[in-house]
């Protein structure tokens, strides 16, 4: 009899091991654990946030094409001795010219802006891109940087759809005031490189600011396309490179081309966060739902385990009776 309690106890005492195992799985994890903090050290290190340099570039935002030539930019810093600007401005031979700026001010107050201008079309600088470099140096040498990228065209374009007819429309912007601005020409190449002559050249004359490129009622074939965009002068002259737009263009198709509509041959899952599951509904079974089922049967096991054994000695206490 002593045995069988001995036999009985253990089993329950390794089902509570199990038991208490698998709740410390499921448990989850805390991040404010004292053993997820740090040991404390013999060395500590103290950094003043308010001495680290800090300079940014406020104007203009990076990216922004210009046709007006009378720009400027402007930064704030904080913590900084000496500033310093580069304006770096490529041509369109692909020649880069780096100017520097004297952007010093020392009666300045942090968090306030000054405007420093620049003349596009001044003596130094010209149609193409640019990038405005500045720097500041803090009172320890620790130095701080900021980068904008802008571009400068006679002309640049905006493409929308033409409302589904197999058409887009050009929107053009340009300086109304550029005395050297005549024209502009719009070429349209394919994805070889040729020219599509049937939509080139076009040419829209200030004060005009649009042109529609008709791409289904030319016949043209689905593919990729190049747009460019130049300005000329009186001569025919270019002004700059032209600005670029690629375009992906896909041939409008009547339903009858493809049999018919097949909005309906795909469908969308919707996709299960893992760790969700419940044992009905989407069939989606977590981690968790997996440990629980087993620990019911091993429970379930242990009991009809134990029942067992607690018959067997008593059939066989009364079979020596």
């Amino acid at each position: 009899m002593k045995k069988t309690k001995k036999t009985i106890l253990g089993i329950i005492g390794l089902t509570l091991v199990v038991a208490m195992t698998v709740l410390a799985v499921l448990l989850p994890e805390s991040g404010a654990s004292a053993l997820d903090t740090n040991p404390i050290t013999d060395e500590v290190k103290v950094r003043v946030v308010g001495s680290v340099p800090m300079i940014k570039l406020t104007y203009p935002e990076n990216d922004t094409i210009f046709v007006d030539p009378t720009q400027y930019f402007t930064f704030e810093y904080e913590n900084v001795e000496t500033t310093t600007t580069e304006v770096r401005y490529t041509d369109a031979s692909g020649t880069e010219h780096i100017y520097t700026i004297d952007t010093v001010d020392p009666d300045y107050v942090p968090g306030t802006s000054e405007a420093y201008p620049l003349d596009l079309l001044g003596t130094d600088y010209g149609y193409g891109e640019y990038k405005v470099v500045t720097k500041g140096i803090g009172f320890d040498g620790v130095t701080a940087e900021d980068t904008v990228a802008f571009s400068f065209y006679p002309v640049y374009s905006t493409l929308t759809d033409g409302e589904g007819d197999g058409s887009y429309n050009l929107k053009l912007y340009y300086d109304e005031e550029a005395g050297d601005l005549a024209a502009i020409v719009v070429n349209v190449y394919d994805a070889n490189g040729n020219l599509v002559e049937a939509l080139s050249p076009a040419k829209v004359v200030p004060p005009a600011d649009e042109l529609n490129l008709a791409f289904s009622a030319n016949e043209l074939p689905s593919g990729e396309y190049t747009i460019e965009i130049v300005g000329v002068d009186s001569e025919g002259e270019e002004l700059s490179a032209p600005y670029t737009i690629k375009l992906t263009y896909n041939e409008k198709k009547s339903d009858d081309d493809d049999g018919g509509d097949d909005s309906s041959d795909t469908k969308e899952d919707t996709p299960v966060a893992p760790g969700t599951g419940r044992f009905w509904g989407t069939g989606n079974i977590s981690d968790s739902d997996i440990l629980i089922t087993a620990l019911a049967v091993f429970v379930a096991a242990i009991t009809v385990a134990v029942a067992l054994i607690i018959r067997t000695k008593k059939d066989k206490a009364t079979a020596s009776k």
